[in-house]
């Protein structure tokens, strides 16, 4: 668990995990709609994080400030954009309203497939397929409404070493959702006091299924971005979850912590 003396900004927490044990499993992500298992290390989930924060730097101009729009459900590469925003400084705005006018936006493909009149007011607005294996629309033969960033397609060329100019302090705003904003700090002591509660232990192995489109999103990052980088821990993603094969799962995955609110029953 964090204390007073250690680092209280999330992008600090990657850092010295990944110094700690880049091999160990960081993410490990179940979609059992279409059966995909994907397993990230510290240093894998690192380099995307990497390459996508040199992508918003150099490729988009954001930086210190910058407002964000991530429309995504619950992935890996949800914590990628959240992560490489907190690198460049910028600000993640979860779901925005249709109206927010931002710097740039993040996109999946339900939006694509299904609201090309309804995309985000953003100087660039970037599409993520969120395919198996992080295939692109283009690979997929998927066409992109006009003006639309195909990330995977992009973000490739970009290297996975990325040197910020300023470093996030722990005041400095990380999150915000359903208007209002969170700081770097604020989101490590929300983790703290919800670990003290529900005796979620330093280095757990969480397991979540909560999505980005319940009542309270805020609920599902701690549990699936935040409180694995606080505990020096990991998480299994579940979507689209079978509950009939969550027992089972946790086993399997060594699972120590159901990170789900009390009123959702552990498997």
């Amino acid at each position: 668990m964090t204390t007073q003396t250690d680092p209280a900004t999330l992008t600090d927490l990657l850092r010295l995990a990944v110094q700690r044990d880049g091999a160990r499993p960081f993410i490990t992500y179940y979609d059992d709609a279409t059966g995909e298992r994907t397993e990230l290390s510290l240093t894998t989930f690192q380099n995307w994080v990497a390459k996508t924060s040199n992508y918003l730097r150099d490729e988009l101009d954001l930086g210190s400030g910058s407002a964000v729009g991530v429309a995504l459900p619950l992935h890996w590469l949800t914590a990628v954009w959240l992560s490489a925003c907190w690198s460049v400084g910028a600000v993640p705005v979860i779901d925005p309203a249709d109206d927010e006018v931002l710097d740039a936006a993040v996109i999946g493909p339900r939006r694509v497939e299904h609201d090309h009149g309804l995309l985000p007011m953003a100087n660039d607005v970037v599409a993520v397929s969120l395919a198996p294996l992080a295939a692109s629309f283009g690979r997929l033969g998927v066409a992109l409404p006009d003006g639309v960033r195909d990330y995977t397609d992009e973000v490739r060329v970009h290297g996975d070493q990325f040197d910020a100019s300023a470093l996030p302090s722990p005041d400095d705003p990380a999150l915000c959702v359903m208007d209002r904003t969170w700081t770097h700090n604020e989101l490590v002591h929300a983790v703290t006091a919800l670990t003290t509660r529900f005796g979620i232990d330093q280095h757990a192995r969480l397991m979540t299924t909560q999505g980005l489109d319940g009542l309270d999103p805020i609920d599902a990052i701690l549990a699936a971005f935040v409180t694995p980088l606080v505990v020096d821990g990991s998480v299994v993603m579940c979507v689209n979850a079978d509950p009939s094969g969550l027992t089972e799962r946790a086993d399997a995955e060594h699972v120590t912590a159901w990170a789900q609110p009390p009123s959702v029953p552990a498997p």
